[in-house]
């Protein structure tokens, strides 16, 4: 009896692997890794286009309407293009200069912490 029910289990398992693995080279085949996509799929829309229309004082959802993508995608666009060049990005913002200050924990006092202001 504990013969046949280990047999049973010793297929089904065997099914599940095949199926794994063939779902695993499915994925692979398409462009995935583990059934996940990979990255943000590319938006593909005339960027020249966008700021034009968008100069011509179009809303983003008018905007996203006419070029087939999404709203958010093209204000991330604009928000990142050069005012003279049509579709090349503008540098990025350059992290502020260290200053020498030292800054000091920002937590409050407990009742065993001592006051150096006071006089003694």
């Amino acid at each position: 009896m504990f013969t046949i029910i280990g047999a049973m289990a010793e297929l089904e398992r065997n099914i599940i692997r095949e199926r794994v693995l063939a779902g695993m080279e499915h994925a692979r085949r398409h462009g995935t890794r583990s059934g996940k996509p990979v990255g943000r799929p590319i938006a593909i829309f005339d960027r020249a286009q966008a700021l034009q229309f968008r100069s011509q004082g179009l809303s983003w959802r008018e905007l996203s309407r006419k070029l087939r993508v999404g709203a958010s995608t093209i204000r991330r666009f604009c928000k990142h293009a050069e005012p003279g060049s049509a579709s090349a990005p503008s540098e990025p913002a350059k992290p502020p200069e260290p200053s020498n200050e030292k800054k000091e924990p920002n937590r409050e006092k407990g009742k065993n912490d001592v006051d150096d202001n006071r006089e003694p």
